[in-house]
Order: structure tokens, then sequence, then C-alpha cells
């Protein structure tokens, strides 16, 4: 059976090394609002998803929409000390990149760790000119309207939802030194990841 080739955004988190042992409690939290931050940037950012209205329910686990397409996957996970795990995301369209983007821009601020963009925007690049209807990629997750953090959980903009596991995170005991972005080719066989194609994809830097 021939391969089928998936471009794909590839996000490499590794934690530091300084860090107190790792409880299971603390890592799968992480991984429950990483992805979780995602998913609520997604679907308040991409057009297909306008029908969707975040509320309060969107956090619990099996609230949220995106399609299997759209989801955030796990391409590795080391499971040894550091943690390192390594995401994925569809790169077929600009949302991904958009989304993406804005969740490298709460990392970057949390962590207080540089993150190589290049590869997000000329990604974005592309596809916009493919797309002209789509706009260029965000500055932050302040444009999900204004957040009212002394209101009630009912009636708030994307942005208190996304604010409230922003938090989470920060106050996470699992801490990142190092998150970089590449996009790739993977290829799929029978519904899964049995390589990657690296000729024309850009590398992580220790990877040059």
């Amino acid at each position: 059976m021939a391969l089928e080739r998936r471009p794909a955004f590839l996000i490499r988190l590794i934690a530091d090394e300084a860090s107190e042992v790792v409880n299971l409690s603390d890592l799968s939290a992480f991984f429950y609002d990483t992805n979780l931050l995602y998913e609520l940037i997604r679907l308040s950012d991409d057009e297909k998803y306008g029908g969707y209205r975040i509320s309060q329910f969107s956090l619990y686990r099996n609230r949220r929409k995106l399609d299997t397409e759209d989801q955030m996957f796990v391409y590795r996970l080391r499971k040894e000390s550091p943690v390192e795990a390594i995401l994925g995301i569809s790169a077929l369209v600009i949302s991904a990149a958009t989304a993406l983007k804005l969740l490298v821009d709460v990392f970057e601020k949390i962590w207080n760790i540089p993150v190589n963009r290049r590869i997000l925007l000329a990604t974005a690049s592309r596809l916009e000119g493919e797309n002209r209807e789509h706009e260029a990629l965000p500055e932050s997750a302040s444009r999900y309207g204004s957040i009212d953090r002394q209101g009630s959980d009912r009636d708030q903009p994307p942005g208190y939802y996304i604010d409230r596991v922003i938090r989470r995170l920060e106050k996470s005991p699992i801490k990142m030194m190092r998150v970089q972005v590449k996009q790739a080719n993977l290829l799929f066989e029978n519904g899964k990841i049995v390589g990657e194609q690296s000729e024309f994809d850009f590398a992580f830097d220790d990877d040059e």
C-alpha cells in the first residue's frame, strides 16, 4: 500500500532538568492543559468552528468539538528525565499556524524562553497566498475579548477561559527549558505514522 504524506507542525517540549521529581498527576495535568489551551484557541479563531460557543463547560474533557484532523496528537514521548514530548498539528490550513503561534507566545511568556517563529510565519505567508480571505497571524490572545476576572464564569468572552488555562500552566510544577517548532511531512500507513520525510523539512535547532 502506498504511503500517505501529510504536512504537520511539530512542537518539541523539553522539561527543565532542575525540576523536582515529576508526579504523574502533575504531568497529566500539564499535557491536559496544553491540549486544552490549543483547542480553545483553535475554537475561538478558526472560522470552521464559528458556531461553537465557548463556555465554562468547554473546559471539561469531553465537551470540546474539534474535528479529528484538527486535534493535537503525540508524535513522540520520552519518559526518562528530563521529560520530552513532540506534539503534532496538521499544517494544511492557516488556522493551524495561527493557533500554534498563539500557543508558542504563551509558552514563551510563561517560561521566559525564546522560540523561533520562522516556520510558522513562512507557512502562514504561503497559506495566505493560497487563501486570501484569511487574516495574518495575530499578535496575541488578547484579541479574544476583554476579561472580567471579577465576573462569574457565565457569559464571558473566549479570552476569559483561555486566561484560566494559562494561569493553570503558570502554576504547574512542570517547567519547560526549551520549546522548538518545525514543519515536517509525516508518512502514514493504515492511519499510523510510520516515518518522517525530511528532505524539504525544517529541522529542530540541534538537528541542523
